[in-house]
């Protein structure tokens, strides 16, 4: 399962909306790799 992050965003819901896509674009870079390390562990 994948692990979960407690994010406090402090903002309208426009700027909370817009920071969460970028926090998942971050994450999608960072987990190109991780993906198929994850599926070769299953």
């Amino acid at each position: 399962m994948k692990e979960r992050k407690n994010i406090f965003i402090r903002g309208t819901m426009d700027e909370v909306i817009a920071k969460l896509k970028e926090l998942a674009e971050k994450e999608k870079s960072l987990n190109i790799t991780t993906d198929s390390d994850q599926a070769n562990q299953r």
